[in-house]
This record gives C-alpha cells, structure tokens and sequence, in this order.
C-alpha cells in the first residue's frame, strides 16, 4: 500500500473500500517513499489461533522438495494421466508423514496442478497457502499416490529441521573452560555478531563428516584471557571432539569436558581440520577460580 508509516502509527488497520479490515499497517521500505506494507488478515487470524495455547509455535516450514510433473514423459513414467500432482523429491530431517517418491494430489480437497499451484479465493497460489492458514501442530489431509496406491495421509505441520537456531524466552547456555566460552550456535549469538546463519549451515547439510551432530556446539569469539589460554585465538570455531570422541551436542560436550581426567585435553574442530586446542587438564580446570574473580562471574557453566 502507499500510506506512510513512521515510528507511532504502525500498528493500524488496513481498511478496504467495503470497511472490512483486511491487515495491519507493519512496516516499509526504508530507502523508498510511501511504500508500504501490511500483515494480511489470514496471517493474523492464523496468529490469533496459534496463541491460544499461551506459546507461538509458528507456521509449517519444513524444507521438503517437489518437482512438477508438467513434462509429459515424466507424467507418463508416474503414470499420471491428467494436470495434477507433484513428486516429493527431498525429506527435510524433520519430515515424518511424506515419504520420496510420493505424488502429490490434493490438499484438504483442494487438488495440486502439475505446476504445484492449487485454486484460492485469491487465484492459483502454491498448495503451501494451505499449510500457512493453520499452525504448526495442527493437521491438512494429502491425497497421495503411494506404491500405485491412491491413499490418504495426515499431514502434521511442523517446523524445519535447523542446526543452527533461534532461541526464545531462554538464557543463553555456555561452559567456560580454560579460558574459552563454549555454547550452542545460534542465530541469536550469530545476530548480535552481524553474521549470517548460511555462512555455517552449509559446515552439517549434506556432509557426511557431521551426520552425528545433533546440536552444533561452537567456541565463541570471545575469550577470558588468562595465562592458560595465551597464544590461542577462536573464529567461531565449531567442536568436533573432545579427547578423540565426536561431539553429539552440548550437554554432551560438557560431559566429555568434565570427565576429563588425563594429562591433556584436545578439543578439535571441524571448520579446521587439523586446528587443536589443547589444555593441561588440571591447569584448565583449577583456572576457573582466578577467571571468577577477575571477570566477576559466578560459575562456570548455564546448562
């Protein structure tokens, strides 16, 4: 829309020539003049009923992957014989529900053209406008071929499957060892660095070295320096192991961080393959007490 908004009138309603409230005044281009924007209706409504539950869950948002079936070799090698469905070709890790190689053929009654689009009162959309006007939680049918079987399948919606996260309502966790803050990667400590979550997604997605990890755990930018840290130097670096075993998580770092007990403990990275750092075991674990009082803090860890 073309309305002007400034800090104090974003918020109002949008307002169509029969007066019914059609969205809420938001937010604009910065670099631009009078263009602007508004949360439709439908997205608001979604909203409203997601919150019932006292707690934001969002929309469906997994990253499953589809191919149109508009060629008419590929229909005839499915054996679709009209306009209709599409072909799941990617599972995201989260996705229980679809499986490869089913053919998409309807929505909640709403049937899915070749071109993955389907009829709304708004036009042909993407078939994911019905996945958006409910949330995560709640369920669609699919009308599906399945092993040349025509079958109905419930749909949970759900969100994607994300290594590195945003973290809501939640202190930050960590664990200050020698010196170096460890944590989970996520998208809140990467925001107040100015870095982009991409920039590391790509470190877990289809690598074959990661496939264990179910949480990334990271070595911050920032250190406590103290003689037993000194000459080393973090870039987020993420954990691979510790002592030689594969980090599966965090809690799982902190495990293997407090049962070390021999003369070294080599912490490694995945980002550098053959970057190590490597602590006297007794020096690292006896150094939190000076690093309490010289950096105020009162422990060494938030699980």
């Amino acid at each position: 829309m073309d309305a002007a908004i400034n800090p104090g009138n974003s918020g109002g309603v949008a307002i169509n020539d029969k007066g019914d409230v059609i969205g809420i005044a938001m937010q604009i281009i910065t670099a631009a003049s009078n263009i602007s924007y508004v949360i439709p209706s439908i997205i608001v409504n979604t909203f409203l009923e997601d919150i019932k539950d006292g707690k934001v869950d969002g929309i469906d948002s997994v990253k499953n992957g589809f191919q149109p079936l508009i060629n008419d070799t590929l229909r005839h090698y499915y054996g679709i014989q009209d306009d209709k469905g599409v072909v799941v070709v990617k599972l995201d890790k989260n996705e229980h529900d679809l499986r490869l190689g089913d053919i998409l053929l309807s929505v909640d009654g709403h049937a899915i053209y070749n071109d993955g689009t389907i009829h709304t009162p708004y036009g042909l959309m993407k078939y994911s406008h019905m996945l958006d006007t409910k949330p995560v939680g709640h369920q669609v049918l699919f009308t599906l071929r399945r092993d040349n079987q025509t079958i109905v399948v419930p749909y949970t919606l759900k969100q994607r499957y994300e290594i590195v996260y945003k973290e809501y309502f939640v202190q930050p966790r960590y664990l200050v060892y020698g010196g170096f803050i460890f944590s989970p990667i996520t998208k809140n400590y990467l925001d107040a660095n100015n870095l982009h979550s991409g920039c590391f997604d790509f470190q877990f997605e289809n690598n074959t070295k990661t496939q264990h990890i179910k949480e990334a755990v990271f070595m911050q930018l920032e250190m406590l320096p103290h003689a037993i840290n000194t000459g080393y130097k973090s870039s987020i670096d993420l954990v691979k192991s510790v002592n030689g075993e594969l980090v599966e998580d965090f809690a799982h770092f902190v495990r293997l961080i407090d049962a070390s007990t021999g003369e070294y403990t080599t912490i490694e990275f995945i980002n550098f393959e053959h970057k190590k750092v490597i602590l006297n075991t007794k020096k690292a674990k006896e150094s939190f007490d000076d690093i309490k009082a010289i950096y105020g803090l009162s422990s060494d860890r938030k699980l």
